[in-house]
């Protein structure tokens, strides 16, 4: 991981990967982290996804911090999918603060905050240009 600075982020376990993401767990933070190293398929970004709420709930992530730098954008599709998750299961969940790094992709963080902000849920959710920002936010 790129400009990560706490030292229990160089442990992060692996919880799922494929060749379009990687899940990783810190559990001395409570953190998740999601990075999507390529442009995912509707099935990738949908089994990433299942994989973060598998594991939301199983593990109790407080914070979370998605990559979004390589991720591409969402289809309708994909966006109406994501939002049964954030509106159903996410609101039961341990998550407190949600980061997602979007880079200067204004288009990208208009189409996740709009996601979220329409669900109630109990975390706070931001958007940044580097993981450096978004850990310092989550971790602060």
């Amino acid at each position: 991981m790129k400009d990560a600075t706490p030292a229990e982020l160089q442990d992060m376990e692996v919880l799922a990967s494929s060749d379009s993401y990687v899940l990783q767990y810190s559990p001395a933070l409570s953190l998740g982290r999601l990075e999507f190293t390529k442009r995912p398929t509707g099935v990738e970004y949908q089994a990433a996804i299942s994989h973060f709420c598998d594991q939301v709930l199983k593990r109790g992530f407080r914070l979370m911090l998605f990559n979004n730098l390589k991720a591409g954008f969402i289809s309708q599709e994909e966006k109406v999918w994501s939002r049964f998750y954030i509106e159903n299961l996410l609101p039961k969940s341990a998550l407190r603060r949600m980061a997602s790094v979007t880079g200067g992709n204004l288009i990208q963080r208009m189409i996740i905050s709009d996601m979220h902000h329409q669900g109630r849920h109990p975390y706070q959710l931001d958007c940044f240009s580097s993981e450096r920002e978004a850990l310092a936010w989550l971790l602060a």
